[in-house]
Formats: C-alpha cells, sequence, structure tokens
C-alpha cells in the first residue's frame, strides 16, 4: 500500500468536535467504509501486518471492530470470536467490568466461554484506540482465559490518547 492511500482514507473520517462528550473530537470511519477503495487499503495494510503471526483466533470489539475485524480473520485464515456488551451472548460467558476514561462511564463486554483456549494466538481488533480502556479490558478476560500469546491490531490510533503502543500492537494510521 502507498502512503497516499493510507492518506487518502484518513482523509476520507469525518471529524466532529465536543462527542461524545464536550471536549472531545470523535473520527467518523463511516465515510471511509463507503468506499470501495478506502476499505480495500485498509484491508491490504491489515492483511500484510498480521499474515505471517500464526493468528488462530480475531477478537473483534463491539461493534465497530466486528466489520475490519472479521475480514481479516477470513484473510488470515482465524476464527472469530466477538467481544460484546453485557447481555448480549447467550450461554456461559467470562465477563469484566470497567471505566471508559473518554467516555467518563462504566461499561461492561462479555466473551463466550470455550470460544478460545491457552493455545490460541488471539489478535484483538478494534477499529480504534485511544485510552485503551476497551482493549486493556480484553486483554483482563483474556488472562482469566489463560491465553499467553495476545496481539492488538486497530484501524487508527489517537495519539494524544494514553494508549502506549508496542511490539504487538500495529494500526494502520494515526491521528493527533
Amino acid at each position: 500500500m502507498s502512503v497516499e492511500e493510507i492518506e487518502a482514507a484518513k482523509s476520507a473520517f469525518i471529524i466532529y468536535d465536543d462527542f461524545p462528550i464536550k471536549g472531545q473530537s470523535f473520527r467518523d470511519i463511516q465515510p471511509v467504509l463507503q468506499c470501495p477503495q478506502h476499505v480495500q487499503t485498509i484491508r491490504k495494510v491489515l492483511f500484510n501486518q498480521w499474515k505471517n503471526k500464526g493468528i488462530t483466533k480475531v477478537l473483534v470489539s463491539e461493534s465497530m471492530g466486528y466489520f475490519f475485524g472479521s475480514i481479516l480473520a477470513v484473510d488470515i485464515n482465524a476464527g472469530i470470536v466477538m467481544a460484546r456488551k453485557a447481555g448480549k451472548l447467550p450461554g456461559p460467558v467470562i465477563s469484566l467490568d470497567y471505566f471508559l476514561l473518554h467516555k467518563n462511564k462504566n461499561e461492561s463486554l462479555e466473551v463466550e466461554m470455550g470460544a478460545i483456549n491457552e493455545n490460541d494466538v488471539v489478535l484483538i481488533h478494534d477499529d480504534s484506540v485511544y485510552t485503551g480502556g476497551t482493549i486493556n479490558a480484553i486483554q483482563e478476560v483474556l488472562k482469566q482465559m489463560n491465553v499467553k500469546n495476545i496481539f492488538m491490531s486497530f484501524v487508527f490510533q489517537i495519539d494524544s490518547g494514553k494508549f502506549e503502543m508496542n511490539e504487538r500492537c500495529q494500526t494502520v494510521m494515526h491521528f493527533d
């Protein structure tokens, strides 16, 4: 993928100031999803980032993580597992309550027991990362499942947030 193609996809985001709360800006991915070329650009970058990592499961975060995370899972021949808000999954689940700093509220997420085993190589995928609240909560659930090999993937990172990327994390693009 060329830098120009990634920048074109990045420029398609619409930024809404003071949303979801005053003083914050929301990056709307919807215009990106309406352009097949931008979707293909992001898809190819994600594939190239993860194709040789031996990922066995892609855990997709509700709800915007579902779109690109599911495409990525199919592209790298991995299973798809959903992390959902409380009360949305049937059967036995592992749940975790956590606080989202950027939304100033408590959330709860669940993952179906048995969907992931301790030997899986798990890639957590979400559309964005800012403070890392959701991603850290998902990692905690995976630790409760005794998963040791965890990677993280994002369409974009908001660099002004408090999440620190490391060698097990990849993002397609950055916003200030």
